[in-house]
């Protein structure tokens, strides 16, 4: 399914997992690029001109050891000198025009400059295609047997829906449509659906969604970060549509992905509105847009 992916390496156990998820997700004949972005921890002052000279030798001899030690002799190597990470994988996703960028899931956060950034939430906002995160304790051996897709009837979720058809079948593997629906407490702790026009909204998209060849919605009740986390404890993948915004349809991470990419026990793949999905996935996608 994916053809051209970047993977977001630094030498750490995060690199090292995010490379046996994006073998995973490979399709046959892929072009792997590993990619490295140096400078990003570097505070400005005297003397940074030097280090930073030291930075780019010590990530070119990285990514040479990184694809000796992965097994991908013929993978591409880049690097970027960024004091994001994020916006320096997002920049050599766009050179190689990947359709897939892979990173490990990390909890260590940056200080820089006063501001706290965390390099996962860094990556996955504003991203210029997919992103997949391979999450802490990731384990690759163990063959893909269900693949679940958050869905709430929206164009981004049907987009997923599409995507996680294709990889279900794929991977031999069952496929799971969840919906969160939102409640409110009420007095005594009585628990009730939310009731809104957006709710009512929701509820009517979910309608559709159920009239859908092949698709048995499970509907949750309650947050769906908490629901949705959960739920990552029995999958092997778990897909995300997301919005895409500007004249670049980049993605725009929504707290959901954010938190879920930071908490999900399996794999998570963001998939934005804007991707461009491949011929197999565009007709899951237009055989869902028929049915609903």
């Amino acid at each position: 399914m994916f053809n051209n992916l970047v993977i977001g390496v630094d030498g750490r156990e995060g690199g090292h997992r995010a490379i046996a998820l994006a073998k995973q997700l490979a399709a046959s004949g892929a072009v792997l690029t590993l990619a490295n972005v140096y400078g990003a921890r570097m505070l400005p002052g005297r003397g940074a001109g030097i280090a930073l000279i030291w930075e780019s030798e010590a990530s070119e001899a990285l990514l040479e050891r990184e694809r000796e030690s992965s097994g991908l002799p013929s993978a591409n190597t880049l690097r970027s000198s960024e004091p994001s990470v994020g916006r320096g994988l997002h920049e050599i996703a766009e050179h190689v025009k990947a359709d897939l960028l892979v990173i490990g899931s990390t909890h260590r956060e940056r200080v820089a400059r006063g501001i706290v950034v965390d390099d996962t939430a860094d990556v996955l906002h504003g991203a210029p295609c997919p992103v997949a995160i391979a999450p802490l304790h990731y384990d690759s051996a163990a063959p893909p047997t269900s693949v679940g897709v958050a869905c709430d009837g929206s164009a981004e979720s049907l987009l997923a829906l599409a995507a996680g058809r294709v990889l279900a079948e794929r991977f031999g593997a069952k496929l799971r449509v969840l919906a969160v629906v939102p409640v409110h407490v009420k007095p005594y702790w009585e628990r009730v659906p939310a009731r809104s026009p957006e709710a009512n909204e929701t509820e009517a998209r979910l309608a559709k969604v159920r009239e859908l060849r092949g698709v048995a919605l499970e509907v949750l009740e309650g947050d769906p970060s908490d629901q949705l986390a959960q739920s990552s404890e029995d999958l092997s993948l778990l897909i995300l549509g997301t919005r895409s915004q500007g004249a670049v349809r980049r993605v725009v991470a929504g707290s959901v992905a954010t938190d879920l990419a930071l908490r999900c026990a399996c794999p998570l793949l963001i998939w934005p509105r804007s991707a461009v999905p491949d011929a197999k996935t565009a007709a899951a996608a237009q055989v869902s847009n028929v049915q609903s």
